[in-house]
């Protein structure tokens, strides 16, 4: 079970996705939807 939970999370930091098959909320753009206000980083 733990190298499952490894496997999953070794595509993810805590920056984001690393690689580039997936995509952050922000770079996705929605259509309609305001921009949501993000917490200081």
């Amino acid at each position: 079970m733990i190298a499952l939970a490894e496997a999953c999370m070794a595509d993810y930091d805590e920056n984001g996705w690393v690689g580039d098959t997936w995509l952050n909320p922000d770079d996705v753009a929605y259509p309609g939807f305001e921009p949501a206000a993000r917490a200081a980083e």
